[in-house]
């Protein structure tokens, strides 16, 4: 719901997000049921732009999960992304 709201309202108020991820930490493990998982953790920082003028204004957070495949870096990602703009936008 919150990707699909800002589809429409960004770009109807001249905004734009621009993602960068750094990696802190990927670790694997294995759980007590046998299953062999990786965890990441990244620092995400935002750069929020107005096309009108070129101002820029950048905030960041951490994004961590865990897959049992090759997904824990998309999920964080996305984790992290959430979690910015939920914060940003008061949502």
């Amino acid at each position: 719901d919150i990707m699909n709201g800002l589809a429409e309202t960004l770009p109807k108020y001249g905004l734009c997000i621009f993602p960068m991820y750094t990696p802190l930490e990927t670790v694997n493990y294995q759980t007590k049921s046998g299953t062999n998982m990786t965890r990441t953790t990244l620092l995400a920082t935002f750069t929020l732009v107005c096309t009108a003028d070129g101002s820029s204004h950048q905030f960041t957070t951490i994004g961590e999960a865990a897959d049992a495949g090759d997904k824990s870096v998309g999920k964080a990602q996305s984790y992290a992304f959430k979690k910015a703009i939920e914060q940003v936008f008061c949502i």
